[in-house]
């Protein structure tokens, strides 16, 4: 029922990370063997890329870890000699302003790998989101049931704990909620004000008082 499968990370390998898809490994350059496997295999989908509409070919806003700036990946989307048109790439364009918009899908790679990231020389994608297990025979594995870490208990009081604690950092069940309020609060507040600002271009431009 999920749109991946072992090969996606396994290839015809299994127990061995293989990134399958081209356009990542072109995506961060030079900088492939100095990146995690763990992070590698679930980057090829948790990136920002470009469908070809007419091939489905796919492309990536960036070709290294230091261009994975917003601005770098904007300019991207920007440059006309990207896309087939020749003309700067734009998901849609508002019907009562002419603005054209870009649809950003879901940067996670280069959000945790970014500039900022707090944690990325720590942890991997896997040991956050992939719990370790240990079968009966000894052997430990990484559960493929990807989860929240918050979901894996033993993962916060023996991992995260050690200063997600109340004393050198804010416990994980009170900081969480917090970010995510404050997240939520700002993207509501950027969102009303992005709806204020297309009313008053609109009205401009409904005015005919004004140039392109």
């Amino acid at each position: 029922t999920e749109p991946i499968s072992c090969y996606n990370c396994h290839a015809n390998t299994p127990g061995e990370i293989t990134v399958t898809h081209t356009y990542w490994i072109d995506a961060v350059g030079d900088d492939f063997e100095n990146i995690d496997g763990a992070n590698l295999a679930c980057g090829q989908c948790h990136n920002e890329y470009y469908f070809a509409p007419d091939t489905k070919a796919t492309s990536i806003a960036h070709t290294s870890l230091e261009s994975m700036a917003p601005e770098t990946m904007l300019a991207f989307f920007n440059d006309g000699s990207n896309f087939p048109t020749g003309e700067p790439f734009t998901d849609w364009t508002n019907p009562r302003t002419g603005v054209q918009m870009i649809k950003v899908q879901h940067p996670e790679f280069e959000t945790y790998l970014g500039a900022g990231s707090q944690h990325a020389a720590l942890f991997t994608c896997a040991d956050c989101h992939m719990a370790k297990q240990t079968a009966e025979d000894g052997t430990v594995t990484h559960s493929h049931y990807l989860a929240s870490p918050l979901e894996n208990e033993e993962l916060v009081s023996t991992t995260c704990a050690l200063c997600h604690n109340g004393t050198v950092q804010p416990e994980l069940s009170v900081l969480v909620p917090a970010i995510q309020a404050q997240t939520e609060e700002r993207t509501n507040t950027i969102g009303n004000q992005l709806a204020d600002l297309t009313d008053q271009l609109a009205a401009a431009v409904e005015s005919g008082k004004y140039t392109d």
